[in-house]
């Protein structure tokens, strides 16, 4: 729990139907995957507190894995053993990629935690799996889930799109979610593009910080809780391919 809501909620396979994709089903339209993975050192207030790595991967040609690990190893959490896995299966095309499946595994102490979305494009259906309930809602066109968002934003960024309202799927459901273009700043020496997550009815703001020298991805992830308390992810290292 102590990283698994301030980690990856900044942030954050198998293909639905044969046959090729309608528009409104992709998750990312025009969009290209490359393959990548990048470090990062986890802080709690500027004290380490873990790290954690964001990679992408070819898995056949049109079968792609994003995966995000976060792993405690310091504090209360690393001595609970706290770790956790956010897996976004994407299938893609010369049009795009779409989410087709979405798993999450947490583990703490003695507890496991699962959770799992299947994106049925073909009945428009997400089906979900959450501790053990079964759930069943409308799939919206151009839903995502809230790990791939992070390369749908770098693709709105790189080509100069505006930000915009998305659909986000997400504990099995669907909600909307809006960011903003907070101005450019430099992190690290890197030239970056600072988006946040706009929320009404809470103080806790979300920041990345998108690296057009790191093909847009981001170098710098921060949270801030109602109560002050800071989580960030900083980029150690980087590798393309």
């Amino acid at each position: 729990m102590v990283m698994r809501k301030e980690i990856l909620a900044v942030l954050g396979l198998i293909a639905a139907g044969a046959g090729s994709a309608d528009a409104g089903s992709y998750s990312c339209s025009g969009c290209e995957l490359s393959p990548f993975e990048m470090r990062y050192e986890v802080s709690r207030d500027g004290k380490a507190l873990g790290e954690a790595k964001l990679s992408l991967r070819s898995d056949d040609g049109e079968l792609w894995t994003l995966q995000m690990e976060v792993q405690a190893t310091k504090g209360l959490a690393g001595f609970a053993g706290y770790s956790e896995v956010e897996r976004s299966s994407l299938q893609a095309d010369a049009q795009g990629w779409r989410v087709v499946r979405y798993e999450r595994k947490r583990k703490v102490a003695f507890r496991n935690r699962d959770e799992r979305m299947d994106f049925d494009w073909g009945a428009q259906r997400l089906s979900s799996q959450r501790e053990g309930k079964a759930n069943q809602v409308q799939l919206p066109a151009g839903t995502v889930d809230s790990n791939s968002l992070t390369l749908l934003l770098g693709h709105l960024l790189r080509h100069n799109q505006p930000l915009q309202q998305f659909t986000v799927a997400r504990r099995g459901s669907v909600d909307q979610w809006q960011f903003a273009l907070n101005g450019t700043e430099n992190v690290n020496g890197h030239q970056t593009q600072r988006v946040e997550r706009v929320r009404e009815d809470s103080k806790r703001t979300t920041s990345s910080w998108f690296s057009p020298a790191h093909d847009y991805l981001p170098i710098r992830l921060q949270q801030v809780e109602e109560d002050g308390e800071t989580i960030t992810m900083t980029l150690r290292d980087y590798r393309r391919g």
